[in-house]
């Protein structure tokens, strides 16, 4: 079968080429289908590919399929379901049934790629000591921290979320309760800071607005090193107030729920689908629709990180 894909062939080069690939056969517990909606990570995708090495790739973070044919062991899914899943940027899918989850009837597959990117901060909302209405500080509103801020927001957290770039505070403060500001709060009552930066100077300015036994979730990947910062101002804080201080990786959690798990990686993207269909989160303007022939000119503007829309979800229909 021709497939299209999204392929990576240099440090910041983007090309849409047909492959061939066996989509044919299906083991029992698969299922497979024509890609509907892939949503750019602008993260992983741009920062940790794009601009990186090993060229070239395949990429993808977050897609929607319309299921066409299930294997003879798969239940709850059927050939019409559309469902999500972890899949690249390509124009046809086979994947297991395990590693999907089924969009209510009334959920655009579009808005459902954000699932995606609430799942990240969903591990540290189910893992946190905190509960609302407790003080929570969102460091950085680029598409992890948006999501992360009108995601404790709605969980009834009373959120302060901070960015310098002006766009981007607009954007979350137009359609969320949540207190946005172009610096670090001068106070030291939050219980939890989610940083989303990566950010070595943002994580110290962050640890100094804790409370005494705070909570520092370290979401944002450091890809680099940014800041020539001391760790003393770091330890300081952390011996001083507390502070507990732990890695936000998403993967914390399992793939999926046991006896006496608390939460699992699919458990999570299949409540962040139900918030989205309920729209008790907010994703207008958050991102914007484009075909997959302009990838490099949308890549581009991504890679640019200025003004406009968080990220692009890719029209697999164009």
């Amino acid at each position: 079968m021709d497939i299209r894909k999204i392929i990576f062939t240099a440090k910041g080069k983007v090309e849409l080429q047909t492959q061939q690939d066996d989509m044919d056969h299906l083991e029992p517990n698969e299922v497979a289908g024509p890609t509907v909606a892939s949503m750019i990570s602008p993260g992983t995708e741009i920062q940790g590919c794009l601009l990186g090495e090993n060229f070239p790739r395949g990429i993808g973070y977050a897609s929607v399929l319309r299921v066409e044919r299930v294997g003879s062991e798969v239940q709850n899914i059927a050939p019409g379901d559309y469902a999500f899943c972890l899949c690249r940027h390509q124009s046809y899918q086979k994947l297991d049934a395990n590693v999907l989850a089924k969009l209510p009837k009334t959920l655009d597959p579009k808005a459902a790629c954000c699932a995606r990117f609430m799942g990240i901060s969903m591990t540290t909302l189910t893992t946190t000591r905190m509960r609302p209405p407790s003080n929570v500080l969102v460091m950085g509103l680029g598409l992890v921290g948006n999501m992360a801020s009108r995601l404790f927001d709605c969980c009834g957290y009373n959120v302060f979320a901070v960015d310098p770039v002006a766009g981007r505070r607009e954007q979350l403060a137009s359609n969320s309760f949540c207190t946005v500001l172009d610096k670090t709060p001068d106070r030291d009552d939050m219980d939890l800071v989610i940083d989303c930066t990566g950010h070595e100077q943002a994580v110290v300015d962050a640890s100094k607005s804790l409370r005494k036994g705070g909570e520092l979730s370290l979401i944002g990947v450091p890809w680099r090193r940014k800041a020539d910062v001391q760790a003393f101002e770091l330890t300081h804080a952390i011996f001083h107030r507390y502070l507990h201080v732990r890695s936000g990786w998403e993967w914390e959690i399992p793939r999926h729920r046991g006896d006496f798990d608390r939460a699992s990686i699919w458990g999570n993207f299949e409540g962040a689908l139900r918030m989205l269909d309920q729209k008790r989160l907010n994703v207008d303007g958050i991102y914007e629709v484009g075909a997959p022939r302009d990838c490099q000119k949308i890549y581009d503007r991504l890679t640019q990180q200025g003004d406009g829309p968080l990220t692009t979800v890719l029209d697999w229909s164009c």
